[in-house]
């Protein structure tokens, strides 16, 4: 049986037009949707369209994707976050994981490596190129 090697989050940018918003320019609004490498090589994805958004300042130090990684990964491995609303976060992939034969929880794979995959539009706004 496959196991999960580690997760990973791909982050874009929200577009807040398409709810009549405005983008604050000092604000990232992303859309998070997780996923699981397997030690057999196979990507699970989170099958909703969206596992969680995040709302946080547009980071101001000299490494910027650095900071955006630091935030996403507290939110995700906080040990201070009650296991149900991890359990919550994670449910859609480890539905997923389950349908590919794959048997975990949300402590198990906050614990694992995590990945993080920026868009090239979110990688341009962090470093104030778009």
């Amino acid at each position: 049986m496959a196991a999960v090697r580690g997760v990973g989050v791909s982050l874009s940018l929200q577009n807040l037009a398409e709810f009549g918003l405005e983008a604050d320019p000092n604000m990232l609004n992303l859309d998070a949707r997780l996923f699981a490498d397997l030690h057999d090589w196979r990507r699970i994805v989170d099958p909703a369209p969206q596992s969680f958004a995040l709302g946080t300042q547009v980071p101001s130090g000299p490494n910027p994707v650095a900071e955006l990684r630091d935030s996403v990964l507290m939110g995700l491995q906080d040990p201070r976050i009650p296991s149900g609303h991890r359990q919550s976060t994670w449910g859609s992939l480890i539905g997923a994981l389950s349908d590919a034969g794959v048997q975990t929880d949300g402590e198990t794979l906050k614990s694992l490596p995590v990945r993080l995959e920026l868009t090239d539009e979110l990688v341009e706004r962090l470093l104030g190129l778009g």
